[in-house]
């Protein structure tokens, strides 16, 4: 979860070398040439750790004795046994292997053998004239320095022990080894275990890597190859990038054969495909890593796996930072793609893990592929953080010519239909160690609770007054300032304070009317505090009031509740309030929302056709987000009429099914243009894969794509006092939608448009031009809807149900029987949104829930019903600048 979160949030984890580690002041020099001297202090370490001996086994001479590779990997084994559902520390014996990836020596190896130097310091002390007497105390204080050679000294330092320590600890009967391959030698014990599987005699395997050596003879070595960065941390894959930074950690996985999982009933986070490798062979230097080299394991892993390269959308590189290495690594990763992909740009997500937590050395590749079973669980392309602009590839062509990409936020992950979620994960070693993973996703969407990220939570607070509720704010703002306090020094005191609030005040079902009550979303202890402070504020400034908002901090507060007995419509709403990357919060966490933008994506394809010159909903609704050297993201793609209209109704309806299977049941539903097509959904008048379709139609209709040209026209909102009474004196001109009694729209041609709009604003209207292509719901759209009603008629409707009445733009009244009589007049029609909202509030309608990409619908049906104290308006996604 920490992992996840780290990565989803973005969080640089580096840090300087801890003070009670070592004395850096008598080791550092920055100047990258001072003999026996570090140039660089930061990296990532692992925090304190609680670690219990007498549960695994050891004795305290043990412990002391044993290097923390391997308690830490004792820590992390037996997670990972607990997760797969394995009781680690049970007596059976376990049909299970062990192969860890252990590079180098362990640093606690480096402490006993520096006790030997004894010898030295007698010699040089003697050779200076000390008195034997003061020789023999030099010595033993220098002795003391470090740990006494002792029966358990020599197993505690040596790597092959970590993974006999696990295999003895757990009473596991399969192979145990450590492989070593520098920097890839997590990659390498992966390949070994997924052989083991196939070939050998386990059932699973237990496969990963440990590094805890930030020892400053790790820094010595890494500061005279000379590879450190001079910056304070790591920019992977940024052209700025001036080096790399060491971290330690510990990964492990489970691995079983994929038909025992399955048939086991397993939790299976993701599929390794296959894992190859190949060697550089003869190169420039034994640091230097080549193309060829990396290129040939690259194409052998995905031979083993038997995967088309032109299905991986995402690959976690071995990235380091290193200004070489990053251009040639990303240049065979280009050759490869390239050729798999063919002219097609910009298809593969490149990222790396070290820029959150450095290089973890012998880790490096675990650590990517954890970050990539995450992305592959969560169905998310996660951000690489620190890279403004990605450097020029070896031939000095520019990333953006190429297959590749470098991805720079958190994105839904979309494949193209059919295909499932793939990414690879390479990781190199020196001495020109190349290894490559190919993974699959397990499931195509889940069914069942899976997130391992936090989620705000809604919390309310209530009380029999207002005064008492105002009280129970402070007390609790007290309890959070406290554990905030404490938790400086008592570790996790903030944080079970914050689940201990959460699950106080959770929404209980149903409460008194009389009591005073206000809601708000709780993520982390320092938010609820902030808001906590807000509102007792407020309390104190808006004394009397009834009500209030904290529109920032999300509070919503009543004295007393309110008449509830009225009718739930679900409003949806139309084209035109569409912008780029809406409710991708969403999508990266709802399962309903992702099926919902994926069929569309399936929808598009079918309806496309032979017709290639498009690209798919989702990647229109979220593009990876520009250079620093590019223009920002602007939103005119997703504004044509082919892409903002199939991506409006599948955010729409997306949104509302997140509703629907959590118990919501509208008595009305009614859409605004476009919206009316999710209203009939809404109604159950269609299924949705056939409304998909048809929207995917209609859109390429108006859009010009399937029908004859429509006349060139435009939009314009009208905005006054009175605006829905205004009549048209133009010709061309028509009335296109009546959205509340302060604002019309008029549609019709360019002149007639700008002739009206002259005449209005003579009127002291304010008039505002719309974007949009076409003078929609007007007799302009004849072509167009003749074109539509051929497809409406291959189309089967069903009458709206029982339960939630249908309201029309066309009529402003309940549906007829035949909806297809009423759509058929759509596009040529006025929207008749005014009458709609009131005709619902006569049949007893008073809250209005609007599912779209804004506040819009809310804002009209508010001034409509204003004269109403019992309305209430709810929109699921207020803000484009605050994701839903």
């Amino acid at each position: 979860r920490g992992s996840w979160e780290a990565i989803r949030d973005g969080i640089d984890c580096l840090s300087d070398l801890p003070e009670d580690r070592v004395d850096v002041t008598a080791y550092f020099d920055p100047v990258k040439t001072t003999k026996d001297k570090i140039y660089c202090k930061r990296g990532g370490f692992i925090p304190e750790y609680d670690f219990d001996a007498r549960e695994f086994g050891l004795n305290m001479f043990q412990m002391e004795d044993s290097d923390a590779n391997q308690t830490v990997t004792l820590l992390k084994v037996k997670e990972a046994l607990e997760d797969a559902g394995i009781e680690a520390l049970s007596k059976e014996k376990k049909n299970i292997g062990c192969v860890l990836g252990i590079g180098g020596g362990q640093k606690s190896s480096h402490e006993f053998y520096s006790r030997l130097n004894y010898v030295v310091v007698e010699k040089v002390l003697r050779k200076m004239g000390m008195p034997e007497e003061d020789v023999q105390a030099a010595v033993e204080k220098y002795k003391a320095n470090f740990p006494e050679w002792r029966l358990d000294s020599f197993p505690g330092f040596l790597g092959n022990v970590t993974a006999g320590r696990c295999t003895n600890t757990f009473n596991l009967d399969g192979m145990n080894c450590v492989v070593d391959a520098a920097c890839a030698s997590s990659l390498i014990a992966v390949k070994v275990a997924i052989d083991e599987l196939l070939h050998g005699d386990c059932d699973m395997m237990i496969t990963g890597a440990t590094c805890t050596d930030n020892s400053i003879g790790m820094y010595m070595a890494f500061s005279k190859t000379p590879v450190f960065s001079t910056d304070p941390s790591v920019r992977a894959y940024d052209e700025k990038t001036k080096g790399m930074l060491i971290g330690e950690g510990s990964a492990m996985l489970v691995l079983k054969r994929y038909a025992d999982a399955v048939r086991d009933g397993d939790e299976i986070h993701a599929v390794i495909r296959g894992c190859a490798s190949s060697s550089d062979g003869k190169a420039s230097g034994i640091y230097t890593p080549t193309i060829s080299g990396q290129e040939e394991a690259l194409r052998r892993a995905y031979m083993r796996a038997n995967v088309d390269p032109a299905t991986v959308t995402l690959v976690e590189g071995h990235g380091t930072g290193t200004p070489v290495g990053d251009r040639i690594e990303l240049t065979a990763l280009r050759n490869l793609f390239d050729s798999a992909y063919g002219n097609e740009k910009e298809k593969v997500a490149v990222g790396s893990i070290k820029s959150n937590i450095g290089h973890l050395k012998a880790v490096a590749g675990l650590a990517g592929m954890i970050k990539v079973i995450m992305a592959l669980k969560h169905k998310t392309l996660p951000a690489t953080i620190n890279v403004d602009e990605p450097p020029k590839l070896y031939d000095n062509t520019p990333i953006t010519d190429s297959s590749l990409y470098i991805n720079t936020m958190n994105r839904p992950w979309f494949p193209a239909p059919g295909v499932p979620r793939r990414a690879g994960i390479s990781s190199f070693g020196f001495g020109g160690a190349n290894y490559h993973a190919v993974l699959e996703e397990a499931e195509p969407e889940h069914q069942k609770a899976y997130r391992l990220n936090k989620r705000p939570q809604p919390v309310l607070l209530m009380a029999s007054s207002t005064q008492a509720l105002a009280s129970l704010c402070e007390a609790q703002l007290k309890e959070f300032e406290k554990a905030i306090e404490e938790n400086k020094t008592v570790k996790n005191t903030a944080y079970i304070k914050c689940v201990d609030f959460c699950e106080k005040f959770k929404f209980p079902g149903s409460i008194p009317s009389s009591n005073a009550r206000l809601g708000f979303l709780v993520k982390e202890a320092d938010d609820a505090t902030e808001t906590l402070r807000a509102i007792v504020a407020q309390f104190q400034k808006s004394a009397g009031k009834d009500s209030w908002h904290l529109p920032r901090q999300g509070v919503s507060f009543r004295a007393q509740g309110i008449n509830t007995t009225g009718g739930v419509a679900a409003l949806f709403s139309g084209q035109g309030a569409q912008y780029t990357h809406m409710f991708s919060e969403v999508a990266m966490n709802w399962p309903q929302f992702r099926e919902s933008i994926s069929d569309m994506d399936r929808a598009q394809a079918k309806v496309a056709g032979a017709d290639k010159d498009y690209e798919r909903v989702s990647q229109v609704l979220y593009p990876r987000k520009p250079y620093n050297s590019e223009p920002e993201q602007d939103h005119k793609k997703i504004s044509l009429t082919s892409y903002s209209q199939p991506s409006t109704l599948a955010c729409a309806l997306g949104a509302y099914e997140i509703f629907k299977q959590a118990g919501f049941k509208p008595d009305f539903a009614a859409g605004h243009s476009l919206g009316e097509f999710a209203a009939l959904y809404a109604a159950d008048c269609v299924n949705r894969d056939d409304l998909f379709e048809l929207v995917c139609r209609r859109a390429r209709i108006m859009g010009g794509k399937d029908a004859p040209a429509t006349p060139k026209g435009c939009m314009a909102a009208v905005i006054g006092p009175n605006a829905e009474k205004i009549q048209i004196r133009t010709a061309d001109v028509w009335l296109g939608n009546c959205n509340s009694p302060s604002q019309t729209v008029i549609t019709g041609s360019v002149e007639g448009i700008k002739k009206e709009s002259e005449l209005l604003q003579s009127e002291g209207f304010r008039v505002v031009p719309l974007a949009c292509e076409s003078a929609f719901h007007s007799p302009q759209m004849q072509n167009a809807s003749s074109a539509f009603k051929d497809v409406l008629s291959k189309v089967a409707f069903r009458q709206p149900s029982a339960q939630t009445k249908l309201f029309s733009n066309v009529s402003g009244e309940t549906y007829s029987n035949n909806a297809q009589d009423l759509l058929k007049e759509h596009m040529t029609s006025s929207v008749k949104f005014i009458s709609q909202v009131r005709n619902m509030h006569s049949a007893g309608a008073r809250i209005f829930v609007e599912f779209g990409p804004k506040q819009v619908l809310s804002k009209l049906v508010s001034e409509t019903l204003k004269d109403d104290p019992s309305i209430i308006t709810i929109s699921v996604n207020p803000s484009s600048g605050k994701d839903a």
